[in-house]
């Protein structure tokens, strides 16, 4: 099972991959143990039927050791993050650990992956090696990619009624639930409206996500911040490749 794994990575290396639908491994120290969390991201408006296979391999200078091989179908709505898969494992001291998701559409070809090295050696097929913290924090120790003095993630409320207050703690659940770990402060703000109705506006940073007027009914605040969800979802999708166009050119 590990030499196929290391085959997909290494022999197709000129293909596409998370161009429809993204894999992503996240992973956060906890003393001596590391939450795994497996991820996927439908870029697409059309819904998906996929299958996933997720591995870690413990390896050292003499042997290979697999502790978990998963598979398993989900579904993904169109624009849709989803977690498909959460594991805790223990961290031996200094041995080699390597991470694999793979994403298969409905005709079995690969159509993302993600691959995440603890302990391993720099340059490592061109991947930096996740190395986690003796004393680690509340926060990620081991997020790639992070930006040292920007607040990830973080969502703050501005609401005046118990309708509103709900809304908020609904978005907060989704999007957390979703990693969708925004680059800027995601802001939900409750202000008065025609008739004495209250109006919902959900700000990322100071641009306007969505907004809608306030309804108690459980169903409906569920529906909203799904919409939201999404929303902010393709906000920060959408910065993150003008972000990146700027950098190639």
């Amino acid at each position: 099972m590990f030499a196929f794994l290391l085959c997909c990575f290494q022999k197709t290396n000129a293909q596409f991959f998370n161009k429809e639908v993204e894999a992503q491994i996240n992973l956060e120290g906890q003393g001596d143990r590391a939450k795994i969390v497996f991820s996927a991201y439908n870029r697409t408006p059309l819904d998906r039927s996929l299958q996933y296979m997720a591995s870690v391999v413990y390896r050292d200078t003499v042997k290979n050791r697999e502790n978990l091989v998963r598979k398993d179908f989900f579904v993904l709505g169109d624009n849709e993050r989803k977690n498909i898969l959460e594991v805790t494992i223990d961290l031996e001291e200094r041995l080699r650990t390597i991470i694999f998701l793979l994403l298969y559409d409905e005709d079995g070809k690969v159509i993302g992956k993600d691959r995440a090295v603890v302990n391993g050696f720099e340059g490592e097929d061109q991947l930096k090696p996740l190395v986690l913290r003796d004393n680690p924090s509340k926060e990620s120790t081991a997020i790639r990619n992070s930006d040292p003095g920007i607040l990830r993630g973080m969502m703050v409320e501005e609401t005046k009624t118990k309708p509103g207050r709900d809304f908020y703690r609904m978005l907060y659940l989704d999007y957390t639930a979703n990693n969708i770990n925004g680059d800027q402060i995601v802001k939900v703000e409750e202000v008065l409206a025609i008739g004495g109705n209250t109006q919902i506006r959900v700000y990322a940073g100071s641009n306007l996500v969505a907004q809608f007027f306030v309804n108690p009914r459980a169903t409906y605040l569920q529906e909203m911040s799904r919409q939201s969800t999404l929303r902010l979802n393709r906000y920060f999708e959408q910065r993150r490749g003008i972000q990146q166009q700027r950098i190639r050119y």
